[in-house]
């Protein structure tokens, strides 16, 4: 018998079909505050989602003026990356597809086992394309950043280590981005958990160099 808990489209309890999951339910549940101690800073973000939009909006608005003249805008690449990343709603991937339609006809647990796989993919996929934008408007962040610093990495296209130095050499600046240590400890858990990233004496000089303890 199918399981119907692998199934994409379920009926609720007035027997409309909805949707399971969209394959953007990781990235709101990453945010989700799960000590429930007062002011903790993950429980005042925005969803996901909504969260790139607002970032999107402030960008805008910072930078109207300079994005209307006729020369391009160094801004122009944050914004279409921040735009594309909070434009996936859903993505839906069909493991399956490739398979003869015979053999989900004669096994149903094949059926559920290929559910499953897609949902997985479903969220790889809508996780790989979402990273892939934020990445480009951070990049496009970290090269108009003080172009007389670190020049040499800007040349190289290594903008994620010269990003990465330039919060180093400022440190001070953390203090001003209110739950900034946080953020950057929650996204290290995350990479321990789902890539095995190991904390190395580097990454903890870094936490202590960017304020973060």
């Amino acid at each position: 018998m199918i399981n119907d808990s692998y199934a994409r489209w379920i009926r609720n309890e007035r027997g409309e079909l909805e949707k399971r999951y969209l394959a953007t339910d990781p990235a709101d549940g990453a945010i989700v505050c799960t000590c429930g101690s007062p002011g903790c800073h993950r429980a005042m973000l925005l969803p996901f989602r909504e969260h790139v939009a607002e970032l999107y909006r402030v960008i805008l608005r910072l930078n109207e003026e300079d994005l209307h003249v006729s020369e391009p805008s160094p801004w122009s690449s944050v914004l279409y990356g921040l735009r594309m990343a909070a434009s996936i709603e859903d993505v839906e991937a069909d493991t399956g597809f490739v398979e003869d339609p015979m053999v989900f006809a004669r096994c149903e647990p094949t059926i559920d086992y290929e559910r499953g796989q897609s949902e997985m993919a479903s969220k790889y996929v809508a996780a790989a394309a979402i990273f892939n934008f934020l990445w480009l408007a951070y990049e496009a962040v970290v090269d108009t950043t003080v172009p007389d610093e670190l020049r040499r990495l800007g040349k190289e296209g290594r903008l994620g280590e010269r990003g990465r130095r330039l919060l180093e050499a400022k440190s001070e600046m953390s203090a001003r981005f209110r739950g900034l240590g946080d953020l950057v400890k929650l996204a290290l858990l995350q990479c321990r958990r789902v890539v095995g990233y190991s904390t190395d004496a580097h990454v903890l000089s870094n936490d202590t160099r960017i304020g973060i303890s």
